[in-house]
């Protein structure tokens, strides 16, 4: 117990030597504090001093060294404080000068000449009209030809003939073959020839059976019969003259 009072009244009432002691504490953080500030002001000051020799510098340069080296190495750090309403007027009448020195330079056309300028650009518009609507022709030409080139005299094609065409004699008023066509492959029209006098004509045929029902018609009661016909059939095709081809069927 004795020794807690001893501390508690150590606390409460101090020794002599201790307010000396915060004193020569407080002098000390004191000094520190205004050695510190002075450091910062010494500081300030030398950037200030040193940006200060930097605007005289930089306003002894010329100024046409100082935008030709902006606008070769780039833009300089220093640009956008440096500012001021004198370089702003420079650079905009150095940039009007520059456009007027273009203007100046570049060829102004006259009335005339851009009329003529207009009279080219519509010949040649239709130049190339022109050769567009040959090319065009030109591939629908081929076109053409190609499709008729496939379509040559060659291979007879089937075509429907009437029972009366190959017939040597006529029907009689109460007969009537069914059925009454046939299909057989015929040349004519079956391709095209190169020249207008030339047609498509046979060159190699054979013979076909063909085999009909007859029925009278006014009197049904009688019997039906069978009717064989022998038919010519086309089995190649060639461009042959007209009058040699009429000749040739004749025989």
């Amino acid at each position: 117990m004795t020794s807690i009072f001893t501390v508690l009244l150590g606390f409460l009432h101090p020794k002599p030597g201790d307010h000396i002691k915060r004193k020569e504490n407080r002098k000390k953080n004191s000094e520190g504090n205004e050695a510190r500030k002075r450091k910062v002001t010494r500081s300030t000051l030398s950037n200030y001093s040193h940006f200060k020799e930097f605007l005289g510098t930089v306003r002894l340069i010329p100024p046409q060294i100082f935008f030709s080296y902006r606008e070769s190495v780039g833009r300089p750090f220093c640009e956008e404080k440096l500012k001021s309403k004198w370089q702003r007027e420079r650079r905009n009448r150095r940039r009007q000068d520059e456009v007027r020195e273009k203007l100046d330079n570049s060829y102004v056309y006259t009335q005339n000449e851009r009329f003529l300028i207009a009279e080219l650009g519509v010949i040649c518009v239709q130049f190339a009209l022109i050769a567009v609507g040959r090319h065009h022709r030109d591939s629908d030409f081929l076109s053409h030809v190609q499709l008729v080139h496939q379509f040559q005299c060659l291979l007879p094609q089937s075509r429907a003939i009437a029972v009366e065409d190959l017939l040597t004699v006529g029907l009689g008023p109460d007969e009537a073959f069914y059925p009454a066509s046939t299909v057989l492959t015929r040349c004519a029209g079956s391709g095209c020839c190169p020249d207008s006098k030339q047609i498509c004509a046979p060159i190699e045929i054979r013979n076909v059976t063909l085999v009909f029902m007859v029925r009278h018609r006014i009197d049904q009661q009688r019997d039906r019969h069978h009717e064989v016909i022998h038919a010519v059939e086309h089995t190649k095709c060639a461009c042959m003259d007209k009058i040699l081809a009429m000749k040739k069927s004749r025989f």
